[in-house]
């Protein structure tokens, strides 16, 4: 039977995950969008959403914070931007090291 789930590993944008493997080992970042296998990343400094990460998902710990409203609302026109990715991330790091 076809799994009928379109997210890998249950990995939805706006969806916290930190790095586990690679260079960037211990960054968190935000799920902007879910391909088979893998999902592209915003940090909202260095990986903005003009640049994007791709990491495959094997390489994340998934949080279970979806901080996609709080990002949003950081706008005033309620679009996604990098300052509301950097409030996100920044409170999530906060809310982990506790």
């Amino acid at each position: 039977m076809r799994d009928t789930n379109p997210y890998p590993f249950g990995l939805k944008p706006g969806q916290m995950v930190c790095s586990i493997a690679g260079h960037d080992r211990g960054q968190y970042y935000m799920v902007i969008r879910a391909e088979q296998g893998g999902v592209w990343l915003a940090d909202g400094r260095r990986r903005t959403l003009d640049r994007l990460k791709y990491k495959n998902c094997r390489h994340l710990s998934v949080l279970q914070e979806n901080m996609l409203d709080a990002a949003i609302s950081r706008s005033p026109s309620h679009i996604l931007t990098d300052a509301g990715i950097r409030t996100a991330v920044k409170l999530c790091a906060a809310l982990e090291n506790r």
